[in-house]
C-alpha cells in the first residue's frame, strides 16, 4: 500500500469528490408524487398524538361494527321468545330486534353508511387541523421547498403528492371503515351478491371521492395560507362548527329561506354524498334543505378556488419564481 501511494502520490480532495454517475433506473417526475406523499405521511405516522386522535375517530366505527354483530346475533336466537316491556306488554324478540336495527340504521342499508360518514365530520376536522401544519404549513414556515424542487418536478407534482397524503388520511377515517362495515354486513347477511350490493359498494367509493374532492384542496389552501396548527384549527372550527350553527340558526330559528343552509360546507358535501348513495331526504327535513343545484355548485367551485389560491401562493415562493 505504501509503495502504491509513493507511486501515485498523495491523494487530493478531488480524488475523494470525484463525480460518480447514478447507476439505478431513472424514473419520471410522476414518481416524485408518491415519494412526497410517503414522506409526508411518515412525518404524521411518527407522532403518537396522531394515532391517539385516529383511534378516537374510530369510536363511531366500532359502535357500528359491534352493533351490527350483536343485533344479528340477537336476531339469530329463539325468534319466538317474547321480551317483557313494562308491566303488561310483551314483544316478540324478532320484532324488537328488527325494530332496533331499522331505528339505529345498523342494517347495512345506504342510510347506515350515510349516517356513519356524516358523523365522522368532527374527527376529520381535528385530524386535518393537525395534519395541515405537518403536510404543507411547515414547508412555508421552515422554507423546505428547495428540498422538494431540487429535483426536476413542478408545482403540480408537489400538490399531487401533498394531496395524495391528505386523501389517504381522509379515507382512513371515512371510506375504508365504511367499506369494512359494508363487507361485514355482507358476511353477516345471506352472502349473496346482487346488483344492489354492487351499486352500494360503488356508491360508498363515490361518497369517499366527493369527500376527497371537497376537503383535500381546501386543506392544502388553508394550510398554505395559515401555516400554523392553531390558525388552521380555527379555520376548520369556523368552517365546520360556526357556519353550521349560523346556517341552522338562520333557517330553523329565524325562518330564512332554506338556501341559507348552503353556508354549511359539511352539510353540502353530505347532501351530494347522500344523492350518490341514493338516500332520500325525509319529508319533514326536505323543506329545510337548500336546492341541490346550489349545493352542487358550491361543492364543485370551492376546490377550484382553492387550487387557484394555491397556484398564486406557491408562485410567490422564491425558489419557484
Amino acid at each position: 500500500m505504501s509503495e502504491f501511494l509513493r507511486e501515485q502520490g498523495t491523494p487530493s480532495m478531488g480524488d475523494f469528490l470525484e463525480y460518480r454517475p447514478y447507476r439505478g433506473r431513472l424514473r419520471g417526475p410522476m414518481s416524485a408524487v408518491f415519494a412526497i406523499a410517503r414522506t409526508s405521511l411518515g412525518l404524521l405516522f411518527r407522532r403518537k398524538l396522531f394515532w391517539g386522535l385516529y383511534l378516537l375517530g374510530l369510536i363511531i366505527f366500532f359502535l357500528y361494527f359491534f352493533g351490527q354483530y350483536l343485533l344479528v346475533w340477537a336476531g339469530s336466537q329463539d325468534s319466538g321468545q317474547a321480551i317483557r316491556v313494562g308491566p303488561f306488554a310483551r314483544i316478540p324478540r324478532k320484532e324488537m330486534i328488527d325494530g332496533l336495527r331499522n331505528m339505529l340504521k345498523m342494517d347495512g342499508s345506504p342510510g347506515m353508511f350515510h349516517n356513519f360518514l356524516q358523523t365522522q365530520g368532527s374527527i376529520v376536522m381535528v385530524i386535518f387541523a393537525l395534519a395541515g401544519a405537518q403536510l404543507v404549513g411547515n414547508d412555508f414556515r421552515f422554507r423546505s421547498f428547495p428540498f422538494y424542487f431540487s429535483k426536476p418536478i413542478g408545482i403540480l407534482h408537489y400538490l399531487l403528492g401533498k394531496g395524495l397524503a391528505a386523501a389517504v388520511l381522509l379515507n382512513m377515517l371515512t371510506t375504508i371503515p365504511a367499506l369494512i362495515l359494508f363487507f361485514q354486513a355482507w358476511f353477516l347477511g345471506d352472502w349473496s351478491w346482487s346488483e344492489g350490493k354492487f351499486r352500494l359498494f360503488v356508491s360508498i367509493l363515490g361518497y369517499g371521492a366527493i369527500l376527497t374532492w371537497g376537503l383535500v384542496p381546501l386543506l392544502l389552501a388553508s394550510s398554505a395560507g395559515l401555516t400554523r396548527t392553531i390558525p388552521i384549527a380555527m379555520f376548520w372550527i369556523f368552517s365546520f362548527l360556526f357556519l353550521h350553527g349560523v346556517a341552522e340558526g338562520l333557517v330553523d330559528r329565524l325562518g330564512y329561506p332554506a338556501n341559507w343552509k348552503a353556508l354549511d360546507l359539511w352539510n353540502d358535501i353530505c347532501q351530494v354524498g347522500s344523492r350518490i348513495l341514493g338516500v332520500v331526504v325525509e319529508a319533514k327535513n326536505a323543506p329545510k334543505q337548500p336546492d341541490f343545484s346550489l349545493v352542487l355548485g358550491i361543492v364543485l367551485t370551492i376546490p377550484i378556488l382553492s387550487f387557484i389560491y394555491l397556484k398564486i401562493r406557491l408562485s410567490r415562493v422564491e425558489v419557484l419564481r
